[in-house]
C-alpha cells in the first residue's frame, strides 16, 4: 500500500530491474525478483539479512524454492552471499550483496542509486529471534519520494 509522508509526497514500494536480468533466460522469473529485492533491500546498508523464511513470505514460495533461487543468482555472480561474524553471541548473520564484480550489475547499481536520490526508509529492523529472523524489509518503504501531481 501506498504512504503520504507529511509534505504530501506519496511514497510507493516497488523494486527495479535491470534488462540484463529481465532478458537473462537462464534464470527463473523467481530469482529475477528475488534480484530485484536484494537489491532494494542493500540500499542502505550495502547488503541484505533477511532470512530464507522472511523472503518466502514476500515471495509467496518455500523455503526451499529461496534456497535455490539465491542459488541460480549466486552461479550467474548476480549475488554473493557471506556469513558475518556473531556479535555478543548471537547468531551469525547472513549478508546477501549485489555482486559488484560483475561490470553489469557494478554499472545499473551506480544508476540506481543516481536515480533513488531521494534515499531510504531509515527505520531498518533488526528484530530477531532464536532463529535467527532478522529483516530489513522496512528500507523497501520507498525509493523516490514522488508528490501527489507524480513528478520528482
Amino acid at each position: 500500500m501506498d504512504k503520504v509522508n507529511s509534505t504530501g509526497s506519496i511514497q510507493f514500494r516497488y523494486i527495479m530491474l535491470p534488462e540484463f536480468i529481465l532478458q537473462d533466460e537462464t534464470i527463473s522469473n523467481g530469482a529475477k525478483l528475488l534480484f530485484g529485492i536484494t537489491v532494494a533491500l542493500s540500499s542502505r546498508e550495502g547488503y541484505c539479512f533477511c532470512t530464507n523464511s522472511h523472503l518466502s513470505g514476500i515471495l509467496r514460495k518455500s523455503t526451499r524454492s529461496i534456497t535455490r533461487l539465491i542459488g541460480e543468482l549466486k552461479d550467474r555472480s548476480y549475488i554473493t552471499v557471506e556469513n558475518a561474524a556473531a556479535e555478543n553471541g548471537e547468531i551469525p548473520e547472513r549478508r546477501i550483496r549485489p555482486d559488484i564484480s560483475n561490470p553489469a550489475v557494478r554499472s545499473f547499481l551506480g544508476w540506481h542509486r543516481n536515480f533513488c536520490q531521494g534515499g531510504t526508509d531509515k527505520t531498518v529492523s533488526r528484530r530477531g529471534d532464536k532463529t535467527g529472523g532478522y529483516n530489513n524489509i522496512n528500507v523497501l518503504n520507498h525509493c523516490c519520494p514522488i508528490n501527489r501531481t507524480g513528478t520528482l
